[in-house]
């Protein structure tokens, strides 16, 4: 394929479902997408586009047992990985809550995705001519560019961070050990998850938690600060 038709490669277009989806409302989330500013992909012929097609061709190439039986998790269902971990750390996990606030960001995330448009990481390795063999999944069928799994689990490590201050660098850390396992997988490029957690903090003070009323969110401090005199005690 020439530099030409590289660059000028794109995912697709979205379906009528996906369409719909774009167009639902999103109370939990008092933001646009497009009030969302975040930085171009690198573009398909780029050097750093081929330097992240290496990384991933590693990543899957070198992944174990262990981390392979935790990708596909986090691929299938990842609200499984947040509710045992506010098990494990005795914490209340709201499962409505999140799985609407789940739902609602599918189609934010899908807006931000068609505004770039960028090619899966195979899309444009075949391109190349470049040899690679993502894990077979059906959560592909949307634009790279940011990578909805890491919005989805950054937002939810976000909410369960706010609820509980005490314990959020163990959500976070958990929301960006699902990102990195869209690269493990082959299907995301290392930038789209960096923009994932990107567009996950920008939309933070504007993302409804279960305690709180509308335009409540970003007026929350005191309120997190007894919820962590509480939790602790």
């Amino acid at each position: 394929m020439s530099d030409n038709n590289l660059k000028s490669l794109t995912f697709g277009t979205p379906t009528s479902d996906m369409f719909g989806e774009m167009s639902f409302e999103t109370p939990l989330i008092e933001i646009s997408p497009d009030d969302v500013d975040i930085e171009d992909p690198p573009s398909n012929e780029s050097r750093k586009t081929r330097a992240e097609l290496r990384l991933i061709d590693r990543a899957v190439r070198d992944l174990g047992d262990d981390e392979r039986r935790f990708v596909i998790l986090a691929d299938k269902n990842m609200l499984d990985l947040f509710r045992s971990e506010a098990i494990r750390n005795d914490v209340y996990f709201d499962e409505e809550y999140f799985d609407d606030l789940h739902d609602q960001l599918r189609g934010f995330i899908l807006n931000l995705k068609f505004r770039y448009n960028r090619p899966r990481p195979d899309q444009i390795a075949k391109s190349l001519k470049i040899d690679l063999s993502p894990i077979d999944t059906d959560t592909t069928k949307s634009p790279s560019y940011p990578s909805g799994h890491t919005i989805h689990a950054m937002t939810i490590a976000n909410v369960l961070g706010s609820t509980y201050p005490s314990l959020r660098q163990v959500f976070r850390n958990l929301g960006e050990r699902i990102g990195l396992s869209r690269v493990q997988a082959g299907v995301h490029f290392p930038s789209d998850v960096e923009a994932g957690i990107a567009v996950s903090d920008a939309i933070d003070p504007y993302v409804l938690t279960p305690y709180d009323s509308p335009g409540d969110r970003r007026e929350h401090d005191l309120r997190s600060i007894t919820r962590e005199f509480l939790t602790d005690l």
